[in-house]
């Protein structure tokens, strides 16, 4: 039986826990819930064991939408781990799977011989020995597929690209091209054919006066997104794979599945993984970088080039990412003004910088003139629900905001005339808040620092 922990009646499994620790910082987080409905929690839980380090070890969830996808059952058969094929001889499975590919990214030398080869995807469980047989998993075939339609459960996964001559999808089509391949195979020829139907215009570089070619969306863009399509594909639905098109004036690329965070805390979610086999086999490819921070690359690289913000549409069975090429802020509905608003927002609280007006003066790229403009879009943000002020008594133009969901407001590093005074009180109440963090947590680092909280509130005279 595997050794459990609660907290305020939820429950972990320490083994499938996945834990982080810091030598300088004594905290670790889990990420593994069992069947708890709830939205946010931020509360703490020390082991009776040490696992790790000496002094007992606890336990943060930071505050912001969780689900746990390990717990959701897929259909019976549909999930990554299933077997797609079985009775396999070993040259059968070598014409199923796309083996030169995956050496290839892979970057390992292995010789021709084929027995070599099926004992390389043996060991790293890319297939299944039974008996003199071999069985083929669900997410190897998603990876190495020479032809998804050989899978029953894949064959609509084909990835399909359609550009089309105007801004919507009853104009001519001017491209339309399937990809029957598996991920190993069709990502980077996924990646080069969006890459050259998307428009670019010459550029002159003020250092050197060479002319540059720069696409309409950063590169950078299109791989976080393309990835993220790939390694979150909903393998448990009988829903088509991704389809991607190319509008006059922007890219949609829409995936089956829901996703598996609120959109809300697509930037400062804890990375949530729904195929885990296929994103590990992705990072070890080299085809994504395994950190969970892609949305905010995409945001910061959109906001490096003032373009508009992504646009995230969630139906019944589907979600579909926009990026614009360009789309001026006049267009902009009130909603896609406050999510650009809220996105940059929450990136600059990421970064620790207070997002203000010059910032997002900057942002947009409009000059000083358009001041009230931006203080207008923000008191429209807020009153929308998604930032709040910082420090509400400052004038609009050097106001600071947060995002809504955001509890403490000292991450902004802003010395004001009160910063310490502040700062200290909402210590105090949090820690008077806490119930769970008394001496039973507090080693002899941790009292000395509260002795010098408590000095310093004295002399604040708090």
């Amino acid at each position: 039986m595997s050794a459990e922990w609660t907290i305020t009646g939820l429950t972990y499994d320490r083994e499938k826990a996945e834990r982080t620790l810091d030598n300088n910082n004594r905290q670790a987080s889990c990420s593994v819930l069992f069947s708890a409905q709830c939205a946010s929690f931020n509360y703490f839980m020390a082991s009776e064991v040490n696992l790790s380090m000496e002094g007992p070890l606890i336990w943060e969830k930071s505050p912001r939408s969780f689900i746990d996808v390990e717990e959701k059952e897929a259909p019976e058969g549909r999930n990554e781990r299933s077997i797609v094929a079985s009775a396999l001889s070993g040259l059968e499975v070598l014409r199923l799977l796309n083996t030169e590919a995956y050496v290839r990214l892979s970057r390992m030398e292995i010789a021709d011989n084929k027995e070599d080869q099926l004992r390389y995807l043996e060991k790293f469980g890319l297939i299944k020995k039974s008996g003199s047989a071999y069985e083929l998993p669900l997410f190897s075939a998603y990876l190495l597929a020479r032809n998804l339609s050989d899978f029953n459960q894949l064959a609509k996964k084909r990835v399909r690209i359609v550009s089309y001559g105007g801004n919507d999808n009853l104009s001519p089509a001017i491209c339309d091209i399937e990809f029957k391949e598996g991920i190993v195979e069709a990502f980077p020829s996924v990646f080069k054919e969006v890459v050259r139907l998307i428009p670019r215009h010459e550029k002159i570089d003020s250092g050197s006066g060479r002319r540059l070619i720069e696409f309409s969306i950063p590169q950078a863009v299109i791989r976080e997104v393309l990835s993220n399509a790939f390694a979150h594909q909903d393998l448990s639905s009988e829903e088509d794979g991704i389809v991607i098109e190319i509008f006059k004036n922007r890219v949609e690329i829409t995936n089956s599945g829901k996703p598996v965070l609120d959109q809300l805390h697509f930037l400062d979610g804890a990375p949530t993984i729904k195929n885990k086999r296929v994103f590990t086999e992705m990072k070890n490819l080299g085809l994504v970088d395994g950190q969970g921070y892609g949305w905010r690359k995409i945001v910061k690289e959109l906001e490096s080039r003032s373009l508009p913000a992504p646009e995230i549409k969630i139906r019944k069975n589907s979600i579909t990412v926009t990026i614009w090429f360009e789309k001026p802020l006049k267009l902009l509905s009130l909603d896609q003004r406050n999510w650009t608003v809220y996105l940059h927002t929450v990136l600059r609280y990421l970064l620790n910088e207070p997002a203000n007006n010059a910032s997002l003066r900057q942002r947009l790229n409009l000059p000083e003139s358009k001041s009230s403009t931006v203080s207008k879009l923000f008191r429209q943000a807020a009153e929308g629900g998604l930032v709040k002020p910082f420090d509400k008594h400052s004038s609009n133009k050097t106001k600071k905001y947060l995002p809504a969901w955001s509890q403490a407001s000292s991450r902004i590093p802003v010395k004001t005339k009160d910063y310490d005074k502040l700062k200290l009180e909402e210590e105090k109440t949090n820690n008077s808040q806490n119930s769970l963090s008394n001496k039973a947590f507090i080693g002899q680092e941790d009292d000395q620092l509260i002795q010098k909280a408590r000095q310093r509130l004295k002399e604040l005279g708090i």
